[in-house]
């Protein structure tokens, strides 16, 4: 519809504004924002076990393809893992072997995000060190740290947090803005840069491994 098309023009614009804020005020006309908004309706959504899929209404024929990033209007859905012509299977982020980059809006302290595995809205964030200053409340963004999302896309908020003191680590406990089990309708990111930068990783830890060989 042109509702939908106005608000997915509207939240490939919020990204790109977003995304430039990691970089100082004199580039940000210069920014390179490689991510365009594809949308999708939900067409399954399932909520069964630890391992949860969505499945939307796209494949290949509108240029979808496996590891892109989807997104809903308040936060993460997940990556297309398979596609067929006419649709496509996500990952859901309602999945325990998902971990999204994520950063503490407050601190920026930079850390991973992963699914509980019982209610839908319950998260941990793993990976912040004892000595960063969190609170209560702190909005959760994407880290800008993956190829897959942008950076500053909101997705929750600290519950609560206490010390390991065996680790180093905080424990802290974050809840999503949105239901991921509830979404109806999502965007797709289409990352244009995505296969240089595997090429780039590839070739880098090639070099890596020969360098240690010696």
């Amino acid at each position: 519809s042109e509702l939908f098309e106005e608000n997915r023009r509207l939240k490939e614009f919020e990204l790109k504004s977003k995304s430039a804020s990691l970089y100082p005020k004199d580039y940000e006309s210069k920014k390179h924002f490689p991510f365009k908004l594809k949308k999708a309706n939900v067409i399954k959504n399932s909520f069964l076990n630890q391992r949860n899929y969505v499945i939307i209404d796209k494949g290949t024929s509108k240029g979808i393809k496996p590891e892109m990033a989807v997104i809903s209007d308040k936060g993460i859905v997940g990556i297309v893992k398979s596609v067929s012509e006419n649709y496509s299977s996500i990952v859901s982020i309602l999945n325990q072997d998902l971990k999204i980059n994520i950063r503490l809006k407050n601190s920026n302290a930079v850390g991973t995000l992963s699914w509980k595995g019982i209610n839908p809205l319950d998260f941990q964030i793993d990976d912040i060190v004892q000595n960063t200053k969190i609170q209560v409340g702190d909005t959760i963004i994407t880290g800008g740290m993956s190829s897959y999302f942008p950076f500053g896309i909101p997705v929750g908020k600290i519950i609560d947090f206490e010390n390991n003191s065996e680790s180093g680590y905080y424990l802290i406990n974050a809840k999503l803005f949105e239901n991921p089990s509830l979404i109806y309708y999502v965007y797709i990111l289409e990352n244009s840069d995505l296969e240089e930068i595997k090429r780039l990783q590839k070739n880098t830890i090639e070099w890596i491994e020969i360098i240690l060989s010696f």
